[in-house]
């Protein structure tokens, strides 16, 4: 008996591909599949490169990722949250329950890469059952035989990435070492910080921080502040003018060497390089 949605994914579930027009990919964000997964035996997702973002809710089960190097499960009450341009697998085990969207759409990557940037890949929020409804809300509309409308598909879209995007309302970020020690970074980036001093600050073990400050964001602390120190040169190469030797002093590095090697590495490109491509200068 041929399967219904290949290998791995049960006759029961749900796949529906969506087409959107040049003006809808130009001005909206627009789905490409959406659907509702009961996995099976074999289910595996393995691709270097797919143009769309994965958002997906874990109902049950575990739901492995590896992505960046790093191999990470969302279980039940999790969100993915991916862009999938990346090199990217993941895979499921037997009776793992999942819902998605594939989708992409204006500056919708550039969003979803500061989002995981800010916050790794896997999100676990109490406001996760928000999106979880609208997301099921969507699927259930289409299974249904709903007419898309571009417009609608862009706002449900939207919608949910918002829903990401709020604080838990129970979640007290005063007292939340984890979240003081990301702004702390964010605001003292061009400054001298040290592994052992955010521990210090959070009062945990440098091991026990690091485990925790991986899994909040999905970066070591040192490369989240190397990758936030780059993040600042990035900005100010597009919006100044100012030497790179300049910018090496005020962003904290001790050279321009070191400001080069460290953008090469996480750009692949030189500073020099990246004004003139995105600004012409």
């Amino acid at each position: 008996m041929a399967r219904k949605h290949g290998i791995g994914i049960e006759d029961r579930s749900s796949n529906i591909p969506f087409t959107s027009s040049d003006n809808t990919k130009e001005f909206l964000y627009y789905p490409l599949w959406l659907g509702h997964f009961y996995c099976g035996e074999g289910y595996k997702i393995d691709r270097e490169t797919y143009p769309a973002i994965l958002l997906a809710y874990v109902i049950k089960g575990s739901f492995h990722i590896v992505f960046r190097d790093q191999e990470i499960i969302a279980t039940a009450g999790d969100v993915v949250f991916m862009d999938c341009r990346e090199k990217h697998c993941y895979f499921s085990e037997k009776g793992t329950e999942f819902l998605f969207i594939n989708y992409s759409g204006q500056n919708s990557h550039e969003l979803c890469q500061i989002f995981m940037k800010q916050y790794g890949w896997i999100v676990k929020k109490k406001t996760n059952n928000i999106l979880y409804g609208k997301l099921r809300d969507m699927i259930e509309y289409y299974e249904q035989g709903g007419i898309s409308v571009p417009v609608k598909d862009s706002a449900r879209i939207y919608s949910m990435i918002m829903t990401m995007l709020e604080p838990d309302s129970s979640l007290d970020m005063e007292n939340d070492v984890i979240y003081q020690s990301i702004v702390y970074i964010r605001n003292h980036a061009d400054e001298l910080i040290r592994l052992k001093d955010l521990a210090d600050q959070a009062a945990l073990s440098v091991y026990y921080f690091s485990h925790k400050f991986k899994e909040r964001t999905g970066f070591a602390p040192m490369d989240y502040v190397a990758n936030t120190r780059i993040e600042k040169v990035r900005r100010i190469l597009l919006e100044t003018d100012i030497s790179v030797e300049d910018i090496a002093a005020q962003v904290g590095y001790a050279s321009s060497a070191g400001l080069i090697k460290a953008f090469k590495k996480n750009t692949g490109m030189s500073p020099r390089r990246y004004r003139k491509m995105e600004t012409g200068r």
